[in-house]
């Protein structure tokens, strides 16, 4: 499944320097960053 999302430009600079820190320049590393940040996102929801 895909989704497109619209963010500030400085969050976009901070979550690719993030997931770039935490993951490495390794391929997906943007969908990993932004699947671990939704989970964590919405578990804190419940």
């Amino acid at each position: 499944m895909a989704m497109t999302i619209n963010i500030p430009f400085e969050l976009e600079v901070k979550f690719r320097i993030m997931a770039l820190n935490k993951f490495g320049d390794k391929k997906g590393r943007l969908s990993k960053g932004a699947i671990e940040a939704l989970e964590e996102w919405c578990n804190k929801q419940n």
